[in-house]
């Protein structure tokens, strides 16, 4: 359907068609000085609504891979499929995750009143990892559930209803691997794995980064590593300099 362009209600000229994260919206020319918007319906635009919707479709996604996981698990026949599907779920979780996170983040999060919802994204995204831990124990790998459970005690919050629960199981996954053989514990205790899963934390350009190596999921943006001190700088030429001069001198004819 087709809409005739609006006028900016406050600069008084027609506004553009402007193409969005969260779809087409009417934006005016003059921006970034005029940040009028309206839908295109030519509306205002309800951003509370816009909000919801995209935090309903990402704990949509939360709930499709907790649901989806247990079902495949259950039918599993043998461990080795059984550590294929967990790793398997986990990377597509961490990229569907960032697809819907970073624009909820970029545009919502981190501005007011909506910063306080992060809280519970994080308590959601950590019930997951939760979830994945237990099908993970499901097939008796331990070393994953390991993996997975740690990534949950680290995003859910204290007061968060599900805290016990996670607290509860992390603890149960360490006491089975404490009381394993040393043969076992050689190959469990020690990760073979080290999976990265997304970090709420952002750097200069608020998006999200990863803090673990070698990960399973697909590569996000890392956090920029601040410069080194101009004054350590020259500190440390300084020194290679002395040292420079010094073995000069002692190897010297």
């Amino acid at each position: 359907m087709k809409y005739e362009a609006p006028i900016c209600p406050r600069c008084h000229i027609k506004m553009k068609l402007k193409f969005g994260k969260f779809g087409d919206f009417w934006g005016c020319p003059n921006f970034p000085n005029c940040k009028e918007t309206l839908q295109i319906d030519g509306t205002p635009t309800n951003w509370k609504k816009i909000f919801n919707n995209e935090v309903k479709k990402l704990y949509d996604i939360f709930n499709v891979y907790i649901n989806k996981i247990h079902e495949d698990i259950t039918i599993t026949t043998d461990k080795k499929s059984g550590e294929e599907i967990c790793l398997k779920f986990a990377t597509s979780f961490e990229a569907d995750f960032k697809q819907y996170y970073v624009p909820i983040y970029d545009t919502f999060l981190k501005r007011q009143p909506y910063s306080k919802y992060l809280i519970d994204i994080q308590s959601r995204y950590a019930i997951v990892y939760f979830e994945f831990a237990k099908a993970a124990m499901c097939i008796g790998n331990y070393n994953i559930a390991r993996t997975f459970i740690d990534i949950a005690n680290k995003y859910i919050h204290i007061n968060h209803e599900f805290y016990p629960d996670i607290k509860a199981t992390k603890d149960k996954i360490y006491l089975y691997i404490s009381t394993l053989d040393n043969e076992y514990t050689t190959t469990i205790v020690k990760p073979t794995i080290e999976y990265k899963n997304s970090n709420f934390k952002s750097n200069k350009n608020k998006t999200i980064v990863d803090e673990r190596k070698n990960d399973i999921a697909s590569q996000l943006k890392k956090e920029s590593i601040k410069d080194i001190p101009f004054w350590k700088k020259i500190k440390f030429w300084i020194s290679i300099f002395i040292i420079s001069f010094i073995l000069y001198e002692i190897i010297k004819p």
